[in-house]
């Protein structure tokens, strides 16, 4: 399969060529003001807060119990202190509260975990940060050579979608869905992502910190349902996305297989991307849209 991108003449699509990288826009700077609409009800934020407090409890009384048929313990924590926490946990407390003397007692330790409401909250964060390539599988629509290739002045980039490539990664290409109605989250859960990090005092020869941090992949579902659906007004685009976790420039998703030139690109502009595609690459297909002689339809047909 090949994915498209149209672009107009620019310095910018020739360092796509040039540098081999390709920028990739945060929501706020597409085009659709409704980019990455979703609605989380309040009830389920709590519900998956409760959850996943009560999960990491339960994760660290599952650890004490096997570590300690070897005679061990968690980060090298005194049994004693372990034992005066569980006392410590009231039937009367809420999980809030539990979690609240969890975290102070894993931080008097010298154990930095994951606050599950503040990690919930990064949500919003994370689809405001998140990368967005734009693509589509069409090369013969109008429309988008139109609106994004200067009225068929530009080009369309063609990527190859090669198995070892970005684009054939279900984390990070998906086909956009059409709909009018806004993503809502119906179940609890969230896939996470939880990064560890030790930091290790080689002159006292012992831990001195440790620290884990939760974050919401790319994997997860709904948030991929959220940052590929658009309203039905988009569909013509056909698009698909390449994404990655923050903004800016990245490799290419993917090997440039085909240019093809627009029904009005100026014989210098064929020229100046013919030479540029083939310094960067000489297995690179070329095209210029025509039109068909018997329908109001562009057609793609090869040029030397």
């Amino acid at each position: 399969m090949v994915l498209y991108k149209y672009r107009s003449d620019s310095k910018n699509t020739e360092n796509i060529f040039t540098n081999k990288q390709v920028w990739l826009a945060k929501p706020d700077n597409l085009n659709d003001p409704f980019e990455c609409s979703y609605n989380i009800p309040l009830d389920l934020i709590q519900a998956h807060i409760e959850m996943a407090c009560k999960a990491q409890i339960f994760g660290f009384a599952v650890s004490c119990a096997k570590l300690a048929s070897k005679g061990r313990t968690p980060f090298g924590i005194p049994q004693n202190e372990i034992d005066e926490f569980w006392r410590s946990l009231k039937p009367v407390f809420t999980i809030k509260e539990d979690y609240r003397l969890f975290r102070e007692f894993q931080k008097k330790h010298g154990v930095s975990i994951s606050d599950k409401e503040g990690t919930f909250y990064q949500w919003k964060k994370a689809v405001k940060e998140v990368g967005i390539f734009s693509l589509s599988s069409e090369i013969d629509n109008q429309l988008l050579w139109a609106h994004y290739a200067d009225e068929s002045r530009g080009i369309a980039i063609g990527f190859c979608v090669t198995s070892d490539s970005r684009l054939s990664s279900s984390e990070h290409c998906f086909k956009v869905k059409y709909s009018d109605d806004i993503s809502e989250k119906r179940d609890i859960g969230f896939n996470q992502q939880v990064v560890y990090d030790l930091e290790y005092d080689n002159n006292l020869l012992k831990k001195i910190r440790f620290s884990n941090t939760a974050k919401i992949p790319l994997s997860d579902p709904f948030f991929q349902q959220v940052i590929s659906t658009k309203p039905t007004a988009w569909s013509y685009e056909s698009e698909w996305r390449y994404v990655e976790e923050t903004a800016g420039l990245f490799s290419l998703p993917a090997p440039i297989c085909e240019v093809v030139f627009g029904l009005r690109a100026k014989q210098e502009t064929i020229e100046k991307y013919k030479k540029l595609a083939i310094d960067s690459n000489d297995n690179i297909k070329f095209f210029q849209m025509k039109k068909s002689p018997s329908k109001n339809i562009l057609e793609k047909c090869p040029i030397q």
